[in-house]
């Protein structure tokens, strides 16, 4: 156990006393990648963001997650001792993640209850959902519920709640290692689990595509090594590295590297040639028409076992990006316009509540007749802008009316505990 003065010391070393400050940039990448990861789940052709693009933009939220929840841990490490940094870490985290969570499944739950019999929402699945899976709901383990029972229920309402489970599981250990490590053995166990975890994914891979059957039962569009991929998405211990990205952007030093801009574009030219190389390798396995909707639909999920390597070139991928963002010069000036901060500061909402908002407009569309069916106007790009724009504009409504009279509330809360 280290001492205050040790403590300090430690601290010093780390990039926590320069970088915890506020970086209106950083909530710049929170927005647009935000848009990223929700435009995937479009009905849409032009405007719905590449299956690769959408994975490795959710992993990048995790790299900054890691990032600054190891930054937050070092700064009360050197204030508290073990008693109150859990006590003050837990709290922060409660009040800013649980009350908008259950909110909206406690709201999900009475919606579905009312709507179950209603023939407008059968396609959506969410009570058949909810009742077989609400345990996993309520205890964050929704990720669990995808790997070990993708085949059943699974309303797309609820889908994409799977990668908060797997954040809320990395903080439970997490702080307990932050707090009981040395900075020295911090970094170690860091650098370990970053290059252990391609080998783990490997052995992973390898186990579970030897002993998972020909043919998954009840999902005819996964072939074997794409479902045994989906497994490895979903589950936190094959997700280590990309949060321990984050963290050691924290902890180490980087200054040694140079041109961190000329680096985030080689292994972005990696990334594209990864990308363009699986868009042809769709068109040619008839999986797809044409080379917009292969790339649309292409995916580092199972072909020639690339989520070995490929989680690991998107974490880094996103560690410079962050590198660069800090740097006094930042070339992404996207990152610092004001609408794309604004929605960085709202987008915890927006990933909760995008897929819920996103069907009923749609239904309301339809209900109206502008749309005669929910994905009429895919593949008509003037169509398409507008349903999408509509779309954007009341989920953005919404979330700054969820996050200026409901979350707001609970942040302040949050920002008393240590008053």
């Amino acid at each position: 156990m280290l001492n205050k003065k040790k403590k300090m010391e430690e601290l010093a070393k780390t990039n926590t006393s320069t970088k915890l400050k506020y970086i209106p940039a950083f909530d710049g990448i929170r927005g647009l990648f935000c848009i990223i990861v929700i435009s995937h789940h479009l009905p849409a052709l032009y405007f719905r963001t590449p299956v690769a693009i959408a994975w490795e933009t959710l992993h990048a939220f995790f790299v900054m997650s890691g990032f600054l929840i190891t930054m937050i841990l070092l700064k009360e490490k050197a204030k508290y001792e073990f008693k109150e940094y859990t006590r003050v870490f837990y709290l922060k985290r409660i009040y800013r993640i649980f009350p908008l969570y259950f909110a909206f499944v406690f709201f999900i739950v009475i919606f579905g209850y009312f709507t179950k019999n209603m023939k407008a929402f059968e396609a959506l699945q969410l009570w058949p959902d909810i009742k077989q899976n609400w345990g996993y709901l309520i205890s964050y383990t929704y990720n669990l519920k995808e790997i070990f029972y993708l085949v059943n229920h699974r309303s797309p309402i609820l889908a994409h709640l799977w990668s908060l489970s797997l954040e809320e599981q990395f903080y439970i250990f997490f702080p307990f290692i932050v707090y009981f490590l040395s900075l020295k053995n911090l970094r170690r166990f860091i650098l370990f689990v970053i290059i252990a975890s391609p080998i783990i994914r490997a052995l992973g891979l390898y186990y579970l595509n030897t002993n998972t059957p020909e043919t998954v039962s009840g999902m005819p569009e996964f072939d074997k090594l794409s479902y045994v991929s989906w497994i490895l998405q979903h589950n936190t211990l094959f997700q280590l590295d990309t949060l321990c990205c984050g963290a050691a952007l924290a902890i180490f030093d980087f200054s040694w590297l140079k041109k961190p801009l000329m680096w985030f574009y080689v292994f972005l030219s990696a990334f594209i040639i990864l990308l363009v190389f699986n868009g042809f390798s769709f068109m040619n396995s008839g999986l797809a028409s044409n080379f917009l909707e292969a790339i649309s639909e292409s995916n580092f999920m199972g072909y020639n076992y690339q989520p070995i390597y490929i989680f690991s070139l998107g974490n880094f991928l996103t560690m410079l990006l962050i590198l660069v963002t800090f740097e006094k010069n930042n070339p992404f000036k996207i990152f610092e316009n004001k609408w794309i901060i604004d929605v960085g500061k709202i987008s915890y909402g927006m990933y909760i509540l995008h897929m819920f908002v996103m069907a009923i407009y749609l239904l309301v569309l339809k209900k109206l007749h502008l749309i005669p069916k929910l994905d009429m106007y895919k593949g008509h790009f003037f169509l398409e802008l507008i349903v999408v724009l509509g779309y954007y504009a009341v989920l953005v409504f919404i979330c700054k009316l969820s996050y200026k009279y409901f979350e707001s509330y609970f942040l302040r809360l949050k920002d008393k505990i240590e008053q």
